[in-house]
């Protein structure tokens, strides 16, 4: 199979676009070095959105849908869109440098501390910008040497960040301290500010965690949630949920999504993978009722109490890991009339769940792909059981990077 990023490389070189004028700082670094992580430093986004549109097109013949992929619903804005970003932590000989990360001639990883990225807010990038001039101070050091990446959520007006350590002592807590208050004294807008300790290896930046388990994570300033806008609604959840990245597509994605399940009053809704009740609770009052399903525990709670705040007494939500056995267990009283969405992380459903879903006979079931390399695995697996493609809708959650979401409704066939 040939991954939908080869298919869109070859349709940018094969558009051959004169490149787009950049602001000052925008996708280099100080010194003048051009970031090479995205097509947003060359790319303008009407251009992009013609050009990944007919990327797909090329690449959704090999998902085995058999049906026709719907044009691209396109992102506005196209850049400085993204509500969650990082920056790695590299040690240096004199002090902690925070950066995308690049890899160098060598194959190791280095800092790539650029000025502003092109898909981030600006306040994401003041935000870097102070959080590296404060650990530059002597004051810094016990965090700057445990200090493993920095997180921001948020748009323009305000913004939580994450700090992420290998440890806890009493001067980290103490520098931490210190930076926090100076950062919010000179950036207004950062409302929270956070402690996750993380002692596990790998690259991600909330490293390899299990969801299921209550993380060591200290408030150090603000407020305890984040707070995001949509379907009118508004939702408040803990920073180590799961959340959307691109929150100007939200409205659009969920509403055609509900749009595609073909909803009514009659239906119950099944929404696995939940997180803090983005899809149940926006589509709550065009069902009879919704029941969530999530492995974490601190999701789960935000879910719940985002239900009880919007008064929505049809949708309840309960934890659990997304197994065959836990799917049997919350579709019990699933009827040939009701529906379910899907929207697993990025490697996809755990084995046995898809044919889980299948056994209870729903009318229909939306899958998200936000890995739409999976996809022909993953449909090969519902139409084995016997569902079939009906619509597939592919949304641009990641302007200006490699990937894409698409939505695939299946119904019983």
């Amino acid at each position: 199979m040939t991954p939908f990023s080869e298919y869109l490389e070859h349709e940018i070189r094969r558009a051959s676009l004169p490149q787009r004028a950049r602001e000052a700082g925008e996708c280099a670094t100080a010194d003048g070095r051009l970031c090479p992580l995205c097509h947003a430093r060359d790319l303008p986004y009407d251009a992009e959105t013609r050009i990944r549109n007919a990327a797909l097109q090329a690449f959704w013949p090999q998902a085995g849908a058999g049906i026709p992929l719907e044009p691209l619903v396109s992102s506005a804005p196209g850049r400085g869109y993204r509500s969650v970003t990082k920056r790695k932590v590299f040690a240096e000989l004199h002090g902690a440098r925070i950066g995308l990360i690049e890899t160098g001639p060598d194959g190791r990883s280095r800092p790539l501390p650029v000025q502003r990225c092109a898909i981030e807010p600006r306040s994401h990038a003041e935000v870097y910008r102070v959080v590296q001039a404060k650990l530059d101070k002597p004051y810094a050091k016990p965090l700057a040497a445990s200090l493993r990446h920095v997180v921001v959520k948020g748009g323009m007006e305000e913004q939580t960040v994450i700090f992420t350590v290998d440890e806890l002592s009493q001067p980290l807590t103490h520098a931490m301290n210190t930076l926090s208050k100076s950062l919010t004294h000179e950036l207004p807008t950062v409302v929270s500010v956070f402690l996750y300790v993380d002692d596990a290896s790998g690259s991600h930046y909330f490293g390899a965690r299990d969801a299921r388990k209550r993380p060591v994570f200290r408030r150090v300033f603000g407020k305890g949630e984040v707070r995001e806008r949509a379907c009118g609604l508004q939702f408040f959840f803990h920073p180590l949920s799961f959340s959307q990245v691109n929150p100007f597509v939200i409205d659009r994605f969920v509403t055609g999504i509900g749009d595609a399940l073909e909803l009514a009053k009659t239906q119950f809704l099944y929404d696995l993978y939940c997180g803090y009740g983005l899809f149940g609770l926006c589509l709550a009052a065009r069902v009879k009722g919704v029941l969530g399903v999530e492995m974490s525990p601190l999701s789960v709670e935000s879910a719940t109490a985002n239900a009880a705040r919007m008064g929505m007494t049809n949708a309840r939500f309960q934890r659990s890991d997304l197994t065959p056995e836990a799917v049997h267990k919350a579709m019990a009283r699933a009827t040939p009339a009701d529906v379910a969405i899907v929207d697993p992380p990025r490697n996809g459903t755990g084995e046995g769940v898809i044919e889980a879903v299948a056994m209870h006979d729903l009318a229909r079931v939306a899958h998200l792909f936000c890995e739409i390399d999976l996809m022909p695995k993953e449909i090969a697996r519902w139409k084995r059981h016997g569902y079939r493609p009906a619509r597939a809708i592919p949304y641009d959650m990641f302007p200006g990077t490699n990937e894409a979401e698409i939505a695939v409704v299946f119904a019983k066939a």
